[in-house]
């Protein structure tokens, strides 16, 4: 997982100072540019660029997951890539 954590050009996790004071970080806090709370209030950017990559770490409840995965298939419905 950490050497994947470097491809991505911006790494956004769900509370900065919750993953900074983990006993195992899912990820290099160096990577990482800010927390959710940060990008929705406009403390930074999430992607300045199309070509960009961008990673959302959270470590929430599985729900999380579930509501992230139903909107990556309505997405991929969407632009058409559902079974790609």
């Amino acid at each position: 997982l950490p050497e994947t954590m470097r491809r991505f050009d911006r790494i956004v996790v769900d509370d900065l100072e919750q993953e900074k004071n983990m006993a195992k970080p899912m990820v290099d806090p160096g990577l990482v540019v800010g927390d959710l709370t940060g990008l929705v209030c406009g403390d930074f950017v999430g992607r300045e660029s199309a070509g960009e990559t961008t990673a959302f770490v959270f470590r929430g409840l599985a729900v999380g997951d579930l509501a992230v995965a139903g909107l990556a298939y309505e997405r991929a419905k969407v632009v058409g890539t559902v079974g790609r």
